[in-house]
């Protein structure tokens, strides 16, 4: 599978693997066939090379660390039993480095994708305007450079477009590459219905502006949704605040009457008064706001 960098260069992911520092070719393994559109499109780095040179010590850190830990609470049992947990600690924390080498493009690969869904009608919108204006697909794609203040959250997906433009890339088969880079749902089936639009010769302007009322029409379901979550996630902690107390009273009587050795009253209201409700309410606030967020423009 040919893939292409945002420094215009064509490689075959083979070659691609057999060009990165170890562990990183396991890691795009872990990943799969759509690494290269993955770590690109999630923003982390301008290109996989770069990605997986700076990220190249993660694995090698996590492991030796893992493996001193280990062999520091081993090693109580003797230095042979301490050596055996170090190795073994040490190849968990790599198998955990390389893990998590893959995890974090595909994490943010899908927070990127929920920030362009919150934007994708301002980029639609500014498209739709370019293309109206009767220039040819190549000069509208130029065009979007223009906007990069305006449109700065698809920097990735701007500069990919001018890169194969610039490599001689036909404008449908552009649109099919963003399709597959982009981490937005809505943008992906943009630039598919941009590409069938372009080898159909049909109205690009009047695609787009198609995928903004669609768009539109989904942010208002979306809207309900999003206040239905919240009203839920409030009245659990409403519903958790009102039974804590009781809960903690409760419990605390009970201890009282029937003593359980290790573990006391005045520990259990401890943990529920300084752990557990605190934590409920931490818990609260992030998927409130992270549902809140879905619907800032």
């Amino acid at each position: 599978m040919a893939v292409r960098e945002l420094g215009g260069e064509v490689l075959e992911i083979k070659a691609l693997e057999a060009q990165v520092p170890w562990p990183c070719p396991l890691a795009l393994r872990l990943i799969g066939n759509e690494a290269p559109y993955i770590i690109l499109g999630s923003g982390v780095a301008p290109s996989i090379r770069h990605y997986c040179r700076s990220h190249v010590m993660l694995a090698p850190m996590i492991s030796v660390l893992l493996g001193f830990i280990a062999y520091a609470f081993t090693s109580r049992w003797g230095l042979e039993v301490g050596i055996v947990g170090g190795i073994l600690g040490a190849a968990t924390g790599l198998l955990l480095g390389i893990a998590l080498l893959a995890a974090l493009p595909i994490m943010s690969y899908s927070s990127r994708g929920s920030m362009l869904e919150t934007k994708f009608h301002a980029f639609a919108s500014v498209l739709a305007s370019v293309l109206a204006g009767g220039t040819s697909v190549g000069e509208a794609i130029r065009s979007l450079s223009l906007y990069a203040n305006d449109l700065k959250e698809f920097a990735v997906e701007i500069n990919y477009a001018n890169e194969l433009l610039a490599l001689g890339v036909a404008p449908e088969n552009i649109f099919n590459e963003l399709s597959r880079l982009t981490p937005s749902l809505n943008l992906k089936l943009l630039f598919r219905s941009l590409s069938r639009g372009v080898s159909a010769g049909s109205d690009l302007s009047s695609i787009t502006r198609q995928h903004l009322e669609e768009y539109s029409n989904y942010y208002f379901t979306l809207i309900d949704k999003v206040s239905n979550s919240i009203g839920v996630l409030l009245e659990i902690f409403m519903v958790v605040g009102l039974l804590a107390p009781i809960t903690v009273s409760i419990i605390a009587m009970l201890f009282s009457i029937y003593p359980t050795a290790g573990l006391s009253a005045t520990e259990i209201t401890f943990l529920m008064t300084f752990f557990l409700v605190p934590l409920v309410s931490l818990i609260t606030v992030i998927l409130v706001d992270n549902q809140a967020s879905k619907l800032k423009l």
